[in-house]
């Protein structure tokens, strides 16, 4: 069902948008706004921290740029999830409106609807998925010290 509703959000989104318009957007976006609209992302993470137990920060926060993979999911949905709690979902709609319709390069997009530079949206990005990381703490066991 998860991973259904995570593909419907990107054909909505593409189907909002147009194909063409939605190439602009970046990868970190694309995924985040599927995973945060499916429901996926809180469950995700927990498993994704579980399963790098002792190497989640550096396994899971490696960087919105660059080459990109399954365990970049949860990233991109921290990314998310951070401008949409710390900025709004104005600053949501504004963003894809700069990018998509004004063709702003994506940090000029950020610091007109975030109101951060690229850089300082990132780290502060990073800190957000920091403390979610924390939040999920350590995985629990039972007597015998199997995850449950």
């Amino acid at each position: 069902e998860k991973v259904f509703a995570h593909e419907l959000v990107h054909a909505m989104v593409n189907d909002a948008m147009g194909a063409e318009a939605s190439t602009v957007l970046p990868l970190w976006f694309h995924v985040g706004i599927a995973v945060y609209g499916a429901d996926q992302g809180d469950q995700m993470l927990q498993n994704y921290v579980y399963a790098t137990s002792g190497w989640a920060e550096s396994r899971l926060l490696n960087g919105l740029d660059g080459p990109h993979g399954a365990m970049d999911y949860a990233e991109d949905y921290l990314a998310f999830k951070y401008i949409f709690e710390k900025h709004g979902v104005n600053s949501l709609h504004n963003f894809v409106r700069f990018v998509v319709e004004d063709k702003k390069p994506i940090p000029e997009a950020l610091q007109n609807s975030c109101f951060e530079d690229w850089q300082k949206f990132q780290e502060n990005a990073r800190k957000f998925g920091l403390q979610a990381i924390k939040d999920v703490g350590p995985p629990k066991r039972d007597y015998n010290g199997k995850p449950y």
